[in-house]
């Protein structure tokens, strides 16, 4: 298991890289974006510090780069053209990507998974859809 030292440090390589894949080649921009001093934000990329969650929110809710990222290093709920430019700037900051071994992100087209990929309830849209098919339909019309 991995020291919080090494974790900080990982972190913000894993920032670092987000913020050179999201075209930001300072902080000061990047760290106005997420709401927060360039003294702090610095802080965290260079490892001294653990980012705050709120900011982590906000790099989700702007960019789509969620805690998954940064403290795991998982590109699967990234989207596929992120998530290659994530690769290529986790190679440049020297953070690693799925722990150990890289992870291949799943294509993603327009934000919505594959059809035949399950989702968190084991489902896939194939299913679903199907379910909806079957289902009875109210024969009355609706009033407008």
């Amino acid at each position: 298991m991995a020291k919080a030292g090494e974790l900080m440090i990982e972190a913000g390589r894993r920032l670092k890289a987000a913020r050179l894949a999201l075209g930001y080649k300072t902080q000061e921009p990047f760290a106005r974006h997420l709401n927060v001093g360039l003294k702090a934000y610095n802080s965290w990329e260079n490892g001294e510090r653990m980012p705050n969650i709120a900011a982590i929110v906000r790099l989700h809710s702007l960019f789509g780069v969620g805690p998954d990222w940064i403290f795991v290093g998982s590109l699967a709920a990234i989207p596929y053209s992120l998530a290659q430019d994530l690769t290529a700037a986790a190679a440049e900051a020297g953070a690693t990507v799925g722990g150990a071994k890289p992870e291949f992100p799943m294509q993603v087209h327009g934000g919505r998974r594959p059809a035949s990929v399950p989702d968190r309830s084991g489902h896939t849209l194939h299913e679903q859809a199907q379910h909806l098919a079957d289902a009875p339909v109210d024969p009355k019309p609706i009033d407008r």
